[in-house]
């Protein structure tokens, strides 16, 4: 279940947080406002990073048979998004019955998977091609069903009423993080204090969150995972 915040109930929250409540000049609330977003668009980024799936948007459909000309691998337009990808924190296809998780890559591996079989085959890595695609390789050679799991840019909230999913006060952060940001701009002394405090809120989330896990692909070899590596006593060395 959400845990929404509106824009205005953050502003106040980080003012209260200053101390700076009332109408001040330097606390105009355009420019309050614009570091609550900025800040908004780090939290989500950092709980991505951090494995949570949380504000992570899932897009489905075929992949295209071959390499994509002039290319050797094939690429997956991603233009189409609204709003546009961030990031990419994921990419699946189906094999059979079954999915699979796609390795990600960087550019300077596109041309490793390749044989003299040919290019084409069942794509084993991926990589971030342009703002506006990723690449696989080798090239599919059958249309297989995709997953690709993004970050959406965040789009900025205006209105008072506009929310922002705190999921379970982790809003916190981002009154922290924007109150930081505002006393680095007046050199205040109380920014020592914004950053620990903000430093041990994202350890929470990070530590605490439901759906704790690893970013990134799991490989797995295939044996009992009750079996231990078992500690040779010194007397048998």
């Amino acid at each position: 279940m959400a845990r929404t915040r509106e824009l205005q109930e953050l502003e106040q929250d980080l003012l209260w947080q200053l101390d700076r409540d009332g109408a001040w000049l330097r606390n105009e609330s355009p420019r309050v406002r614009r570091a609550l977003n900025q800040s908004i668009a780090e939290f989500r980024e950092a709980v991505s990073e951090g494995g949570h799936p949380y504000y992570l948007r899932s897009t489905t459909g075929t992949l295209t048979v071959g390499p994509t000309a002039p290319y050797h691998f094939g690429t997956l337009s991603l233009a189409s998004l609204d709003p546009s990808h961030h990031r990419i924190f994921g990419f699946d296809i189906k094999v059979g019955q079954d999915w699979q998780s796609i390795d990600a890559g960087h550019f300077n591996d596109r041309n490793s998977e390749q044989s003299s079989l040919g290019s084409n085959g069942t794509p084993r890595l991926w990589f971030e091609f342009n703002r506006s695609s990723l690449a696989y390789a080798p090239a599919a050679n059958q249309a297989y069903t995709y997953l690709v799991w993004d970050l959406p840019v965040h789009e900025d909230l205006e209105e008072d009423a506009d929310t922002f999913d705190g999921m379970n006060g982790w809003e916190e952060w981002v009154i922290f993080n924007a109150g930081a940001k505002l006393l680095l701009r007046d050199r205040d002394t109380y920014l020592e204090a914004f950053q620990i405090e903000r430093a041990r809120l994202l350890g929470v989330v990070l530590k605490n969150a439901p759906q704790r896990q690893r970013s990134g692909p799991m490989v797995r070899d295939m044996v009992r995972l009750d079996r231990r590596p078992r500690r040779i006593p010194a007397e048998e060395i």
